[in-house]
């Protein structure tokens, strides 16, 4: 007898559980109908955020024709591959946000650099990929790197001297995109991977190799910055263990009228300079 009561309790708790499994799966389609069906859960906007120099119009360009979706099928990794598709794009981050918003937080590449190839002005980034080519520049605070050949970017035997290249940029970038007013950084010329050369205005700067950069920065900023020195023409050497060693140059003004006229030329320039070599302790 109990154990046919134990086989009826048994029979009648598989059919409870049959029930219950039946209605979890008819609510879990319908809330997955709901979801993916409903007009309520489609995209209406598409909000773009860390966007700086890149318009929204120009970034919704790309994925627009999204609006009107559903918000829970959207295809995220397409829209990153799309945004992602403006070379100034460096990261692209898709969130849902409410039931019918798309938030796309993006990283702007930040290029800091460029070469004059004598035709036009190439703006590249730190991977020496070009991200536009212009013929103007004006504002844009960009430091022109000599020395490279961009061609060896194809070419098999010289994966080491591209890679050097890529190197140095990237050892320069963090210092060059804060770029200091009083002590812009205008050129980098990179011919000679160990014997790199930049220029602040007239001050020509020898840096040696690309090895210990934060300090040789932090010397010629403070060099730079220096009342006493007063560096505006001539050179600093950081390019060793120890003290920079400084050469100041006279700077020259102008000549008057009265001072001296050509005949043919107008004003006569003094073509000799006088320098002082100073070594600062520490």
């Amino acid at each position: 007898m109990r154990d046919v009561k134990k086989f009826i309790k048994a029979k009648k708790r598989k059919k409870l559980i049959k029930k219950i499994s039946l209605m979890t799966i008819v609510v879990v389609v319908g809330v997955f109908i709901f979801l993916t069906k409903a007009p309520i859960f489609n995209i209406k906007s598409i909000v773009f955020k860390g966007n700086v120099t890149i318009s929204n119009d120009v970034l919704l360009s790309g994925v627009s024709d999204r609006v009107g979706l559903n918000i829970f099928t959207v295809n995220q990794k397409d829209i990153k591959k799309e945004v992602l598709s403006n070379r100034y794009v460096s990261t692209v981050e898709v969130k849902r946000k409410g039931i019918n918003t798309l938030e796309i937080t993006i990283t702007e590449e930040a290029p800091v650099y460029y070469i004059n190839n004598g035709i036009e002005l190439l703006i590249i980034n730190n991977d020496l990929e070009v991200l536009e080519e212009t013929d103007n520049i004006d504002g844009r605070n960009l430091v022109e790197i000599k020395g490279i050949d961009l061609s060896a970017k194809d070419d098999e035997s010289r994966v080491d001297e591209f890679n050097s290249y890529k190197h140095i940029l990237k050892a320069f970038y963090p210092y060059i995109s804060k770029n200091r007013e009083a002590i812009y950084l205008s050129s980098l010329d990179i011919s000679n991977i160990v014997n790199i050369i930049g220029y602040i205005g007239d001050v020509e700067i020898l840096f040696g190799d690309d090895s210990d950069i934060h300090n040789k920065m932090e010397n010629v900023y403070r060099i730079m910055l220096d009342k006493d020195i007063n560096i505006a023409k001539g050179y600093i050497n950081v390019s060793f263990n120890g003290a920079p060693v400084i050469k100041v140059d006279e700077v020259k003004e102008e000549p008057t009228i009265e001072e001296g006229i050509s005949e043919e030329n107008g004003i006569i320039e003094d073509a000799s300079e006088q320098g002082e070599d100073v070594e600062p302790v520490g």
